[in-house]
């Protein structure tokens, strides 16, 4: 695995093979601060939608969260933990199994 901080640069080849394959290119930020500052509000109306979706499904206070008035308790629960492991597993996989050159 390599970790960037820059977009990857553009590749001609690919890009003429997967239009012609049918592929759509989409419209992306030209550095990395302008994609944080446009994808900033999404994440925040996701995480709105969710904490909504989680209140009117199943009410909930903060207290349940281990959030006090004087105080914040952290539990931490090793099978949430090997889910969360499952679930990004599993996330990263179906982009292995999307990109256009997967053999």
């Amino acid at each position: 695995m390599k970790i960037q901080n820059r977009l990857p640069t553009f590749n001609k080849e690919m890009h003429d093979d997967l239009i012609q394959d049918g592929w759509i290119p989409l419209k992306v930020p030209k550095n990395i601060v302008s994609a944080i500052l446009f994808s900033t509000p999404l994440m925040i109306v996701a995480g709105l939608f969710s904490f909504g979706l989680m209140h009117f499904l199943s009410p909930f206070t903060l207290a349940e969260f281990g959030i006090a008035s004087d105080s914040v308790m952290i539990t931490i629960d090793f099978g949430v933990i090997l889910l969360l492991v499952l679930l990004v597993v599993s996330h990263e996989l179906l982009h292995l199994f999307f990109h256009p050159k997967f053999p």
